[in-house]
């Protein structure tokens, strides 16, 4: 847009570049405190995979012999997609910048850029199939509002999640607590209350005081 037939492209260019990286970290997103990042070295769907785990040792028998054991695979597919826009700003435009569109508008391009990633992390993890089911124990029955009892339930489950072969069991604690703008006050005076606010009893303590980071995303509330 600001390198072709316009003159100054280096300048232009780099004016750009500096706009956009800092729209880019200025745009307000929640996925990168909680999602880690992996690369593909191009566009074709590649395969991830991973080693299962080992079964239990046993004794052995009293003529020395072991019994065999075999370890399996499991995958996911991956694949890189592109997503963008294109816009011009004219000569006229640039001489004329009264309202600093060389700055403002490759700042916003990249600030939309950085929202549409949180967007897809959130919308891939509330409506992609397979993620949450019953076969992987780590959706429950009915769903309900944070609680005691109901961040206990999910930290059971998680801790109790088995690996590949069923023969390990992961003992995972959670970190983080995702919610909706919706729940997002309730969340909080869950995690500072020392006490179990459901619980009659005020020396009810809440254990999971300050054990656990909310992050707290509007993209989940279209959910």
């Amino acid at each position: 847009a600001l390198t072709g037939a316009g003159q100054f492209p280096g300048i232009l260019s780099n004016a750009a570049n500096k706009s956009m990286s800092e729209g880019y970290a200025a745009a307000g997103t929640t996925f990168d405190r909680w999602v880690g990042v992996g690369s593909n070295s191009d566009f074709k769907e590649a395969t991830h995979y991973r080693i299962s785990e080992a079964d239990e040792l046993v004794q052995m028998t009293t003529s020395g012999e072991f019994k065999h054991d075999t370890v399996s695979e499991d995958s996911v597919k991956k694949s890189v997609l592109t997503f963008g826009r294109s816009f011009s700003i004219t000569r006229q435009a640039i001489i004329n910048d009264d309202l600093s569109a060389l700055t403002r508008i490759p700042s916003r391009y990249a600030a939309s850029s950085h929202r549409g990633i949180n967007k897809l992390v959130y919308k891939n993890l509330a409506t992609a199939a397979g993620i949450f089911t019953t076969q992987h124990g780590n959706i429950a029955a009915t769903g309900a509002v944070p609680s005691v009892a109901t961040i206990g339930a999910g930290r059971t489950a998680m801790r109790t999640q088995k690996n590949i072969r069923g023969k390990e069991t992961l003992n995972i604690s959670p970190q983080f607590i995702l919610i909706p703008a919706a729940l997002e006050t309730l969340t909080e005076q869950l995690l500072v209350s020392v006490t179990d606010p459901a619980s009659s009893n005020s020396g009810v303590r809440n254990p999971f005081t300050g054990r656990l980071e909310p992050i707290c995303d509007a993209e989940l509330d279209t959910y």
